[in-house]
């Protein structure tokens, strides 16, 4: 009888203690999956414009707005809060190679701070969203007339810095033979060595004449 009662003394904690742990696992376990990617594979390139239209319609539904932007990063933050460098994650593994630039920092930006004003001032934020859709909107159609703009100079900068190897092409081929004198001694060297720094000289010159004209063009 003394060594069934021992027995069980010592059963029961050991039981017991083991059930505890069980326990503080099941219920740890949801917290570290919860940090967990929500998708497992690369999410697909859609662009600024559907990712924001996205955001309206999952705040619209009833997302809170953390909630929105992480089911749209495919991820969980590690704090309930929207920040720039987590918005401009988001856009640049969701952005198609030709918004990524200076357009994205704009929009990334303009997102975190419709975040936080949102959360500050207590405003609905659908109608922050709906702002830096419009934003979105205004800076597409910004740079589709700047590249509609840029499209004939670029077009005649490649042709002008095509003709002197046509040129020269065109001449072997009526017989001139333009590059044996181009690189025979004296003279031909001169003349390919002066052509070759007014050829790259004026390459320099068209790149910062157009550089400063986007500049100027830009927001």
């Amino acid at each position: 009888m003394n060594l069934e009662l021992v027995s069980v003394q010592v059963c029961v904690p050991v039981l017991a203690a083991f059930a505890l742990v069980l326990t503080g696992r099941s219920g740890a376990k949801p917290r570290l999956d919860s940090l967990e990617p929500v998708m497992e594979s690369r999410p697909e390139p859609v662009g600024a414009a559907v990712l924001i239209a996205s955001l309206i319609a999952l705040v619209r539904n009833g997302s809170d707005l953390v909630e929105a932007f992480e089911e749209l990063a495919g991820r969980r933050f590690a704090t309930r809060e929207v920040t720039y460098d987590r918005v401009h994650a988001m856009l640049l593994d969701r952005s198609p190679p030709a918004e990524r630039g200076e357009g994205m920092d704009i929009i990334a930006a303009a997102l975190a701070a419709s975040y936080r004003l949102s959360a500050e001032s207590g405003c609905r934020a659908s109608d922050c969203l709906q702002a830096v859709a419009s934003l979105q909107k205004r800076q597409a159609a910004l740079d589709d007339a700047r590249d509609g703009a840029f499209a004939m100079p670029r077009a005649t900068v490649r042709l002008l810095s095509g003709l002197p190897i046509l040129t020269v092409f065109l001449g072997e081929l009526l017989g001139a033979h333009p590059l044996a004198f181009l690189f025979r001694w004296g003279t031909g060297l001169v003349c390919l060595a002066t052509g070759t720094c007014f050829y790259c000289a004026g390459l320099i010159w068209m790149w910062v004449l157009l550089k400063g004209m986007e500049k100027k063009g830009g927001l």
